[in-house]
C-alpha cells in the first residue's frame, strides 16, 4: 500500500511540473519584453548629410521588421522600410519620429518608437569689457535644440564647457561652437561674432582750473569731464589721504588752499581712474617792507617821510596811505609817503590778483626847541657894558648853537657859548638853534 501511495505521489508532482513548464514557457512568450531598437546614430548636426543604420533588435531571433516614418513632415530625411537606414539630406532640423513592426509567426507587434535629434542655429549676446584694463569680456548663448540632449559651448573648438556663459573673455575676435555633449562631433559653428572691445580707457580732463590768488586763502577752484569709460561717471575728491568730497556727479571742485589732490573717476561699471591737480599760490605773502623813513626834524612841522616796497604776491603793487581812518592818499604805484606831520600811519598795498596786506608805521618828531635862562647879570654902574646872561638849550635835536642880536643887529654869531657877556643895559633876543636847523627865539632884558 505504501509503494503504490509513494508512486502516485511521484506521478501527480511530475504531472505539475510539466503543468509548469508548459504555463512558464507560454507565458515567457505572452509576456516577455518586447526586443529593442537603437541606432548607430541618434543625433544629426544641423545640416549634415549622411545615414544612420539601426543596430540588430535586441530579443529578436528570426522576425521580419518593417520600418515605417510617422513624420509627415520630415522633408529630406528617408527611410528604407525595409532596412530601417535613415538617410540625411540636409534635412531641416525637427524631430523625426520612427517606428518599426516585428511580424511574428502569429502577432504583430509595435515595439517602440525613438526620436532622432537635431541642433539649431544659436544665438549670442556679447558683453564688452568692464573696464578698459580688465579681461572680463562676456558671451550668453542662446540654442534651440530639439532632444533631449545637453549642450556644449566654446570659443576655441578645444575647451568646452556646459554654462551657456562664457566669461573672463579677453580682447579679441572668436567663433562661437556649439555641440551635443552625446555627439561630441555634433559641432555646430556659429561663426565669428563681433569683436569684443573694452570701454576707451576711463579718465578725465581738466577743463578749468584757479589758483590761489592769495597765499594762505582757500580761493582755488577746478573743473574736470570725463572721456572714456561706460558712462554715468561720478567724482571723488582727496588730498593727503583723507576723502573732501565723496562720489558725486558734480566734477567742479572749489574753496580749496593750495596743494595737490587726487580726483577718482568711477563710471557705471565701478572702473576708476585717479589723477592729480596742484593748485598753487604765491611763493611768498604779499607785505610791504620800509625802504627809509624820514621823522619831523623841528616840531609841528610837516616834513616826515616814508617809502616802500612791496614784496611776495602778485606785482605790480599799489599803496594806500590812511591815518586815524581817514585815506590821505588812494591807491597808486607811488610807494614814497611826504609831507607828513608826526603820527600813525596805515599803508595798504594790493597786488595783481587785488590782494591786500595792512601795516603801521610811526613818524616821530623832536619835543619843542627852546632854551632857558641859567643866570643874568645885571649892568652895575650905569652906562657901563659889564651885564651879562647865560642860557642852556633844551627840546629840539642836540648840540645847539646860539645867536644873540639887538635892536636888528646880530651881536654875536651863531656859536655853541650860550654865556653872552659886556652887555650894556638894554634888551636882547636869543635866538637858539638845534642840529637839525630848527630854531626858537626869546628875549631878555639887562
Amino acid at each position: 500500500m505504501r509503494t503504490f501511495v509513494q508512486k502516485s505521489l511521484k506521478a501527480l508532482l511530475l504531472v505539475v511540473s510539466l503543468f509548469f513548464l508548459m504555463v512558464s514557457a507560454y507565458a515567457s512568450k505572452i509576456i516577455s519584453a518586447p526586443p529593442t531598437l537603437q541606432y548607430s546614430v541618434s543625433t544629426f548636426c544641423y545640416g549634415a548629410i549622411g545615414t544612420t543604420t539601426p543596430n540588430t533588435p535586441v530579443g529578436s531571433v528570426s522576425n521580419t521588421y518593417t520600418y515605417i516614418q510617422l513624420d509627415p513632415n520630415s522633408g529630406a530625411l528617408g527611410i528604407n522600410t525595409r532596412t530601417g537606414v535613415i538617410t540625411m539630406q540636409n534635412s531641416d532640423p525637427g524631430v523625426y519620429e520612427v517606428t518599426y513592426t516585428i511580424t511574428g509567426e502569429k502577432d504583430t507587434i509595435i515595439v517602440q518608437q525613438i526620436t532622432i535629434n537635431s541642433i539649431v542655429k544659436t544665438l549670442y549676446n556679447g558683453y564688452d569689457f568692464s573696464c578698459s584694463s580688465k579681461d572680463d569680456g562676456k558671451l550668453t548663448v542662446s540654442v534651440s535644440f530639439l532632444g533631449n540632449s545637453t549642450m556644449q559651448y566654446s570659443i576655441d573648438n578645444s575647451n568646452w564647457q556646459s554654462s551657456n556663459i562664457i566669461s573672463n573673455i579677453t580682447q579679441g575676435t572668436y567663433t562661437l561652437y556649439v555641440r551635443d555633449s552625446l555627439a561630441p562631433s555634433c559641432v555646430v559653428d556659429s561663426g565669428t561674432f563681433n569683436f569684443i572691445t573694452a570701454p576707451d580707457t576711463l579718465g578725465w580732463t581738466l577743463i578749468t582750473q584757479t589758483d590761489v590768488k592769495c597765499k594762505g586763502n582757500n580761493t582755488g577752484e577746478f573743473t574736470v569731464t570725463a572721456k572714456g569709460g561706460a558712462g554715468n561717471y561720478k567724482y571723488q575728491l582727496d588730498s593727503a589721504g583723507i576723502t573732501l568730497k565723496s562720489y558725486s556727479a558734480d566734477s567742479v571742485f572749489s574753496s580749496l588752499y593750495a596743494g595737490t589732490y587726487q580726483v577718482t573717476i568711477k563710471d557705471t561699471n565701478n572702473c576708476t581712474w585717479l589723477d592729480s591737480v596742484f593748485i598753487t599760490e604765491p611763493l611768498d605773502s604779499l607785505k610791504w617792507s620800509k625802504v627809509s623813513q624820514t621823522n619831523v626834524t623841528c616840531k609841528g612841522n610837516n616834513n616826515g617821510e616814508f617809502k616802500v616796497t612791496g614784496i611776495g604776491g602778485t606785482s605790480p603793487y599799489t599803496y594806500q596811505l590812511d591815518s586815524a581812518g581817514t585815506t590821505l592818499k588812494s591807491y597808486s604805484a607811488d610807494s614814497v609817503f611826504s609831507s607828513l606831520y608826526a603820527g600813525t600811519y596805515q599803508v595798504t598795498i594790493k597786488d595783481a590778483n587785488n590782494c591786500t596786506w595792512l601795516d603801521s608805521f610811526t613818524i616821530t618828531e623832536p619835543d619843542s626847541l627852546k632854551w632857558s635862562k641859567v643866570s643874568q647879570t645885571n649892568v652895575t654902574c650905569k652906562g657901563n657894558n659889564n651885564g651879562e646872561f647865560k642860557v642852556t638849550g633844551t627840546g629840539g635835536t642836540s648840540p645847539y648853537t646860539y645867536q644873540l642880536d639887538s635892536a636888528g643887529t646880530t651881536l654875536k654869531s651863531y656859536s655853541a657859548d650860550s654865556v653872552f657877556s659886556t652887555l650894556y643895559a638894554g634888551t636882547y633876543q636869543v635866538t637858539i638853534k638845534d642840529a637839525n636847523n630848527c630854531t626858537w627865539l626869546d628875549s631878555f632884558t639887562i
